[in-house]
């Protein structure tokens, strides 16, 4: 029994086959700008998907193609899912391939647009201090390439970099006129830096380390913000994080290097490349080829050096950062140490408030402390007799002032009172207790018909009288 094709799917290719749109299908089919830019802008989308998929022939196919798949797959976890239950139906996979390489071309266009705005102020070495003499104003590039002498020093292969400096109006004068023929298989100048000499015995030497290569591996990936300094300004997502690059690849440099001899040229579409001399396909292989190979110690350096400068690949975004650990972040904070503490304080003034409802306390350093002891060295005296702790508690008819019956606290700084200090204002308060029990005795009046009505104290002030009114 053949295995069931999963329902999602199955409505992808249905939805291909009628022109409908679907979810899936543009999610896979947007990553064909990423394609374009870290595997190759010169892919046959569809050469290179049936090369990769089983068939029933016997040809084997292209090993270069069959690597190519292999990539291109990796950019979606169902990519080759779709293929597969995809590959036997024609019309839906000609729909598919069609999507996917207009996303790459947008890509490709996004790409010449950015670069082409900005690239005359990446040429000098330090666009700060030196300028484009004479200044190519706006974004024709009609003035660029051979017709320019610091683009064309650009263009210039470095095998010939002699010839040029010689006599720059002639050699461009060759150059327009076909007499002398630029082509890919040599390596341009802008891919090494300013003042590099020409060695037929070192080729490599410097090669893939110049500014401007470097600058527009920056406009590209992180941002024309990064361009002069690798430091991207704006807080969104460049194309390197949306799409995790996190180091120079051979393809992401080529890539770069492709729109940087592209970018000085004369040419204004891309489209128009099959009409020059320069093969740019041809260039891209090159140099890839000579970046594929990572067992190399200078492929390693070289591609370090361009991640090196380009810090903006490995930024913290502020959503993302995280803060450095200390050696302190082990200790609590002072809030919790300080909550803690008044826990502690809270629960001892609890205790104290309960022993002393009960019991009271003798506070040492009083004055009935010291008196205390000092009887107790000289033997007791009629004059000062001993002190029960009821002689000395309050009435629970006058609580002291601030404290509840049950949380009397004496105040360590007052003396203790004697009971002869203390029986006068007891006398007066017992006085005061009967002369009000009398008033309220004296107030009670018989009513005409209802029980002793009590008379309330009379107010300090009078309230003004009110008329009575009857009804």
């Amino acid at each position: 029994m053949p295995p069931r094709t999963p329902p999602d799917i199955d409505r992808a290719v249905n939805d291909l086959e009628e022109g409908n749109s679907n979810d899936l299908i543009t999610e896979m089919t947007s990553r064909g700008r990423w394609a374009t830019r870290a595997i190759s802008p010169f892919i046959n989308l569809t050469s290179v998907l049936y090369a990769g998929m089983p068939g029933d022939d016997d040809d084997i196919p292209d090993p270069c193609k069959v690597e190519l798949f292999k990539k291109i797959v990796a950019l979606h976890p169902r990519f080759k899912e779709l293929l597969q239950w995809m590959v036997c139906n024609e019309d839906a996979m000609k729909e598919f391939v069609s999507m996917m390489e207009a996303t790459m071309n947008d890509a490709m266009s996004q790409d010449c647009n950015s670069v082409r705005y900005n690239i005359i102020g990446h040429l000098p070495l330090n666009p700060s201090v030196q300028q484009v003499t004479p200044p190519i104003v706006g974004s024709s590039k009609a003035n660029r390439g051979w017709r320019h002498h610091q683009t064309a020093a650009a263009l210039c292969p470095l095998r010939l970099r002699a010839d040029f400096d010689e006599d720059p109006n002639a050699f461009c004068n060759k150059v327009l006129s076909g007499q002398i023929t630029i082509s890919a298989k040599d390596f341009p100048c802008l891919l090494y830096p300013e003042g590099t000499v020409y060695n037929p015995a070192n080729i490599i030497q410097g090669l893939f380390r110049g500014h401007l290569v470097i600058r527009e591996f920056r406009t590209i990936f992180t941002g024309p913000s990064s361009a002069l300094d690798g430091i991207r300004t704006a807080s969104s997502a460049s194309l390197g994080e949306l799409n995790s690059l996190k180091e120079a690849t051979a393809e992401t440099v080529a890539y770069a290097a492709l729109h940087a001899h592209f970018g000085v040229t004369g040419i204004e579409r891309w489209d128009q490349i099959t009409k020059e001399d320069f093969e740019y396909d041809r260039f891209f292989k090159n140099c890839v080829k000579v970046l594929s190979n990572t067992k190399d110690r200078w492929v390693k350096e070289t591609l370090k050096f361009i991640t090196d400068q380009t810090p903006s690949l490995n930024r913290r975004r502020r959503n993302q950062q995280k803060r450095r650990r200390t050696e302190t972040d082990d200790e609590p904070d002072e809030a919790d140490l300080l909550l803690k503490q008044r826990e502690e304080a809270c629960t001892a003034e609890e205790q104290e408030q309960t022993n002393n409802g009960t019991e009271r306390v003798e506070v040492p350093g009083s004055a009935s402390a010291a008196a205390g002891s000092s009887s107790s060295s000289s033997g007791p005296s009629s004059s000062s007799p001993p002190r029960s702790h009821s002689s000395t508690t309050p009435p629970p008819s006058s609580p002291l002032r601030g404290s509840s019956p049950g949380n009397r606290v004496l105040s360590p700084l007052l003396p203790l009172s004697s009971p002869q200090q203390s029986a006068a204002p007891t006398k007066r308060r017992a006085n005061d207790q009967e002369e009000e029990e009398q008033e309220n005795r004296d107030g009670v009046e018989e009513g005409d018909d209802g029980p002793a009505i009590p008379k309330t104290k009379a107010l300090s002030k009078k309230p003004p009288s009110r008329r009575r009114r009857r009804y």
